[in-house]
C-alpha cells in the first residue's frame, strides 16, 4: 500500500507538471499573438489565419471599376522579405480620396487578417486599418566636391541592369551630382528619356555606350620568314601551367615533338616545379599533382634545355600567345633575350582555314581532321604536343593543296567573317559633341546589323575610323586592358592600353566574383593586377578614372539582378547570363550600385588617398567638363530637302 500510494503521488505530480507546461505554452503563444498586434512582423513569416501588423512599400497598383461604378484597388506590397496583396474597396470604410492617397512607392503600415482569396488563388491581407508612413529619405552625398558616374547601365542593357535612367537621375540630382553618363550595352534607347529628365532636373547627361570590340586580324605567324612549308623543321610544343597568368602563375610541364617531312624525329618532356601550389581545379584538369613536381627543377633550370631543343626550328603551338608569353616572361626574368624563332599559331590558322565552329579547341580541331583525341589523357603537355603535331601535318597538307607553299603565305590566310569567331572585349565610348554622337549612332548601327553575331560586335578598325568626337574608355573586367593586366606581359598591356583615351578602375567588390570562380587566386593577386593597370596608365600618361559599372540603383536592388543572373535560360536568345555559374548557384555577384562620393572613395584601399581622390573626383569631373551639352532628339521637325522631290513624287503617283 505504501509503494502504491507513492506511485499515485508521483503520477499526480507528473500530471500537474505536464498541465503547467501546457498552460505555459498557451500563455507564450497568446503573448506572441498579442505582440503581433503591436510590433510589425516580416511578410516571409506570415501565414493564413494570422492577425498581423506589417510595414512595407507599395510597388504596384491595379484599379478596376465594379458594376456599381465603385473603385476596387489591388495593391502589391513588400517589406523586402516577401510580398503580399491587399485590396481596398470604395465604400463606407474607404472613400475615394483615401484610396488614392496610397500610390506606388508609398510606405504604409497595415493591420488585418491573412485570408485565402479564391479569386487570386493566394493569401491576401483583409485590411482592418492602414496608415501612411513617411517616405524613404532621399540618398545624400555628403562630399563637398561630388564625383561623376561615367559607366552606368539602365534597363535597356537587356536582361542585365534593372533600373531606369529616370531612377538614376532622380538619385544623382538628390545627391548633388552635376552630371551622369549612360553606357548601355551597344544601344541608345535610353537617350530620349535621359534628355527629357536631364532638362527637368537640370543635370548634364553624358551620352555613351559600352560596345563589344573584336580584333579582325588573325595573327597566324609571328616572326615570319621565307621558308618552304615542305622543307621546314617544326617543333610542336605545349605547356601546362598553374593558371592563365604569365605574371602570377608558373609552368608545371613542357612537352614537344620535333617534326620534319611529316615524321617525328625527336621528343622532349619535362615536369617543372612552378614555385607555387597547384590548385585542385588545375589538378583535376591536367592530372598533375603537387607531389609530381615538388622535387623537379624550376623553369630557370629547364629554359636552356628548351631553347636547345627549339634550335632554329619553326615553333608551333595551339594559342601560341599563351605558350610563348609564358616562356618569354620567364626569359625576361632571367635577363635572357626573347624567342625570335618563327612561330605558327595553330589556333589562328584553324580559324582561317576551317569552316566556322563554335570552338577551335584542340579536341574539336582533331575531330575535324579525324585525329584521335582522348579526353581522359588530354591537357598533358606531351600528349597535346603529339596530337597537335599530327593535326599540324594535315593542316600544312591542306594549305599546300590550296596553292600556298611558303611560310609567308600563312600570314595572308584569313577566314571569312573573322569577327564571328574571335572573343569580344568590352569598351566604353562617350560622345564629346554632336559629331561624336553621330559617330556613336553609326557604331551602334553597324554593331547591331553588319557585325551582329549572337550579340552586337564592332571591329576595332571601325572604332578607330569613327573616333572623332568620341573618347574611349577601357571598361570593366571584361575589357582587354584588365585581361592583359591579369594574364599578359607588360609589353602587351601597354599595347592594349595605348588604344584608349582614359582607363577605368572599378571598386574591389566588382571583381571579387572572379576569385570565387577561379579566374583569380586571391585578393592579393587582384590588387597586383590593378596596380599594374594604374602603373601602366601613369607611364602612358593616360587619364585614370574610378567608375562603378553600375547595374542597379541601390544595394537592396541587387536581388533583382541576381534573378537575371541565376536563371540559365533567361538571357537574350535563351543564353545564360555571363555571370551565371551553374556549378555554384550560390556564387556571389558584383555589388554594382550607384555609389556616393564617400562610398566610392572607400573602394580603393590599396592606393594612396590623394590618388584615390584624383581618380574618383578630379578626373571624373574633368571628363564631364570636356563634354558639350548635346541633344540626341531635336525639339523641332527637320524635314529632309531633296532637289526635285516634289516633281518626282507627282510623276511616281
Amino acid at each position: 500500500d505504501f509503494y502504491a500510494q507513492k506511485e499515485a503521488d508521483y503520477r499526480k505530480e507528473a500530471e500537474y507538471s505536464k498541465n503547467l507546461q501546457i498552460q505555459a505554452k498557451k500563455e507564450w503563444e497568446q503573448k506572441q499573438k498579442d505582440m503581433q498586434m503591436f510590433y510589425p512582423m516580416k511578410l516571409v513569416d506570415v501565414k493564413e489565419g494570422m492577425r498581423v501588423i506589417v510595414e512595407g512599400k507599395i510597388f504596384k497598383r491595379e484599379d478596376k471599376q465594379t458594376k456599381k461604378d465603385k473603385l476596387l484597388a489591388t495593391f502589391w506590397f513588400t517589406d523586402g522579405s516577401s510580398s503580399i496583396n491587399f485590396k481596398m474597396f470604395e465604400g463606407k470604410r474607404w472613400d475615394l480620396e483615401t484610396i488614392n492617397s496610397f500610390t506606388v512607392g508609398k510606405n504604409c503600415k497595415i493591420k488585418g487578417l491573412v485570408e485565402f482569396d479564391s479569386f487570386s488563388n493566394q493569401i491576401e491581407i483583409n485590411v482592418n486599418k492602414i496608415e501612411l508612413l513617411p517616405d524613404d529619405e532621399a540618398r545624400t552625398d555628403e562630399a563637398t566636391e561630388k564625383r561623376v558616374e561615367l559607366h552606368l547601365h539602365t534597363k535597356m542593357s537587356a536582361m542585365d541592369a534593372v533600373s531606369t535612367i529616370t531612377d538614376y537621375i532622380d538619385v544623382a540630382k538628390a545627391m548633388g551630382h552635376k552630371a551622369i553618363a549612360i553606357t548601355d550595352h551597344a544601344v541608345v534607347q535610353s537617350f530620349p528619356e535621359a534628355q527629357d529628365m536631364g532638362k527637368r532636373k537640370d543635370i548634364k547627361i553624358i551620352y555613351g555606350a559600352e560596345l563589344y570590340m573584336v580584333e579582325t586580324q588573325l595573327d597566324n605567324v609571328f616572326n615570319p620568314c621565307e621558308t618552304p612549308l615542305n622543307d621546314g623543321k617544326y617543333v610542336v610544343f605545349d605547356l601546362e601551367t598553374t593558371g592563365l597568368s604569365v605574371i602570377h602563375d608558373g609552368i608545371t610541364e613542357f612537352g614537344a615533338v620535333k617534326i620534319r617531312n611529316g615524321e617525328v624525329i625527336d621528343r622532349m618532356q619535362r615536369f617543372i616545379n612552378p614555385g607555387k601550389i597547384i590548385s585542385s581545379r588545375i589538378t583535376n584538369l591536367t592530372n598533375i599533382t603537387n607531389d609530381m613536381v615538388k622535387n623537379e627543377p624550376t623553369i630557370d633550370a629547364i629554359l636552356p634545355d628548351i631553347l636547345e631543343f627549339f634550335d632554329d626550328c619553326i615553333l608551333v603551338a595551339h594559342n601560341a600567345n599563351f605558350d610563348i608569353g609564358f616562356l618569354n616572361e620567364n626569359l625576361r626574368r632571367n635577363n635572357l633575350p626573347e624567342i625570335t624563332n618563327p612561330i605558327i599559331d595553330s589556333l589562328a590558322l584553324a580559324r582561317a582555314i576551317l569552316k566556322p565552329m563554335k570552338s577551335y579547341r584542340l579536341g574539336n580541331v582533331c575531330r575535324t581532321y579525324r585525329v584521335n583525341y582522348d579526353d581522359e589523357v588530354a591537357h598533358r603537355a606531351d600528349y597535346d604536343a603529339q596530337v597537335l603535331g599530327d593535326v599540324f601535318t594535315l593542316m600544312i597538307h591542306q594549305i599546300m593543296q590550296g596553292g600556298k607553299y611558303n611560310l609567308l603565305d600563312l600570314c595572308e590566310l584569313t577566314g571569312d567573317d573573322v569577327y564571328k569567331i574571335v572573343y569580344p572585349y568590352h569598351m566604353t565610348a562617350l560622345a564629346l559633341n554632336k559629331t561624336g554622337l553621330k559617330n556613336m549612332f553609326k557604331l551602334v548601327s553597324e554593331a547591331n546589323t553588319k557585325y551582329f553575331h549572337g550579340e552586337s560586335r564592332i571591329p576595332k578598325e571601325r572604332l578607330e575610323y569613327y573616333h572623332e568626337g568620341l573618347i574611349y574608355g577601357s571598361s570593366c573586367y571584361n575589357g582587354d586592358v584588365f585581361e592583359a593586366a591579369l594574364n599578359l606581359s607588360d609589353d602587351k598591356l601597354e599595347k592594349a592600353m595605348a588604344f584608349y583615351d582614359y582607363i577605368e578602375i572599378q571598386p574591389l567588390e566588382d571583381y571579387y566574383h572572379l576569385i570565387e570562380r577561379g579566374k583569380l587566386q586571391d585578393r592579393d593577386e587582384l590588387i597586383k593586377s590593378l596596380h599594374r593597370i594604374v602603373d601602366c596608365a601613369k607611364k602612358l600618361n593616360k587619364l585614370i578614372v574610378a567608375t562603378g559599372d553600375v547595374h542597379f540603383l541601390d544595394l537592396k536592388d541587387k536581388i533583382f539582378r541576381d534573378v537575371f543572373i541565376s536563371n540559365p535560360t533567361i538571357g537574350i536568345g535563351h543564353k545564360a547570363h555571363p555571370l551565371c555559374d551553374r556549378r555554384n548557384p550560390k556564387a556571389k555577384n558584383p555589388s554594382q550600385y550607384l555609389r556616393t562620393t564617400n562610398e566610392m572613395l572607400e573602394c580603393y584601399p590599396y592606393l594612396p588617398q590623394e590618388e584615390v581622390y584624383e581618380y574618383v573626383v578630379t578626373n571624373t569631373n574633368k571628363i564631364a567638363d570636356m563634354i558639350e551639352e548635346i541633344k540626341p532628339v531635336h525639339d523641332k521637325l527637320y524635314t529632309p530637302k531633296i532637289d526635285g522631290a516634289d516633281e518626282n513624287l507627282k510623276k511616281l503617283c
